[in-house]
């Protein structure tokens, strides 16, 4: 048994990578329990699409029925946790380090959530220590670098919330 749990510990690290051999919209199930495999914790119905490059799996929460697109990039040293529905673009980064001290030698590592059926655009980067709320927005090519409130729509280089005048009107031409 000891020499299983070993070879074991040391195949985690190339279940992460062999996500990348894998065709990008097939295969799903078996893309996610190489990701459990890797450490990473993954809930019933998420669809997870494509490579993800994850630094520590360990760390990262998948809840149930959440979509997580291509491309992605989760590095670790702190809990992300992506919750149930939420919806996740292609090409979204999760850095959760920060260089802190006065030399930046000094590393420290704040979690990230993302709450129930949130919506993160494509090539979003979200910050260390940043939650965004349940059913909140944020607009492709984001950086999210504080707390987006529930139900708030964001956008931008620091993103920031839209104008509800902004939200009624790009309503009214989707309608």
């Amino acid at each position: 048994m000891n020499q299983i749990a070993r070879l074991a510990s040391l195949a985690r690290p190339f279940a992460v990578v062999a996500t990348r051999l894998l065709p990008e919209t097939r295969l799903i199930s078996v893309r996610v329990r190489l990701l459990r495999f890797a450490g990473a914790t993954i809930k019933q119905y998420a669809g997870i699409v494509g490579y993800q490059a994850m630094m520590s799996p360990e760390d990262v929460f998948i809840g149930e029925g959440a979509y997580v697109n291509t491309g992605c990039l989760f590095m670790g040293g702190a809990h992300i946790d992506i919750q149930h529905y939420a919806m996740i673009g292609p090409r979204t980064n999760f850095v959760t380090a920060i260089h802190s001290g006065e030399d930046f030698n000094e590393i420290a590592f704040y979690p990230i959530t993302v709450e129930s059926y949130a919506w993160i655009g494509a090539g979003v980067t979200i910050c260390p220590g940043v939650t965004i709320g349940h059913h909140a927005a944020v607009a492709a090519g984001s950086v999210v670098m504080r707390d987006v409130a529930p139900h708030t729509r964001v956008a931008g280089n620091p993103a920031r919330a839209l104008p509800s005048s902004m939200r009624r009107d790009a309503q009214s031409a989707m309608a």
